[in-house]
């Protein structure tokens, strides 16, 4: 009986943890569909004219942006530092190479994102090839 109690208690186990893993790969793959639009939005906030800042619509689409931010914070979906990282291959996309330190990252091109600690998305790099800046 007690046997049988264990076994079931793992089974109950396995099929929360199998749960769980389910719910990631869904929120991963939503996730990834939906970023580019995101990295856009932030883009085109990033690139708003001076003259424009006090626009309400403007002022909308910064908000729209926080929201997004909110939700994926409530998913633990954030962003990945990279400039001046060590360039990793588990979480950098080398796509071409420039005058810089060795294997440090010396600009990101498109924004990488994590889930929970695992990388959901690689950050698009340029990073350095050892020879000197100038």
């Amino acid at each position: 009986a007690q046997r049988a109690a264990a076994d079931l208690q793992n089974i109950k186990r396995r099929t929360e943890e199998e749960k769980q893993a389910l719910a990631k790969f869904a929120t991963a793959n939503v996730f990834l569909e939906i970023l580019p639009v995101y990295d856009s939005l932030s883009r085109a906030a990033a690139h708003l004219p001076e003259d424009l800042k006090d626009n309400e619509w403007a002022k909308g689409i910064e908000s729209i942006e926080k929201q997004f931010e909110q939700i994926m914070g409530q998913f633990k979906i954030t962003k990945m530092n990279t400039e001046g990282e060590t360039f990793d291959h588990n979480f950098h996309e080398a796509v071409s190479q420039g005058p810089g330190e060795k294997d440090t990252i010396i600009e990101e091109l498109e924004a990488g994102y994590m889930l929970d600690d695992q990388p959901l998305k690689p950050a698009k790099v340029v990073v350095g090839d050892g020879n000197p800046t100038g």
